[in-house]
């Protein structure tokens, strides 16, 4: 039970460390300041 809430946080952080190391987070965060910013307008 516990190694298997183990191997799932791994498993989180390893694609939460992919994801920051591709640049998706950026790139989310361009999107959404860009749409706020036309939404404003």
């Amino acid at each position: 039970m516990i190694a298997g809430i183990l191997l799932v946080l791994l498993g989180l952080i390893f694609i939460y460390v992919l994801l920051a190391k591709t640049g998706i987070f950026q790139r989310v965060g361009d999107f959404v300041i860009r749409f706020f910013n036309s939404f404003k307008q």
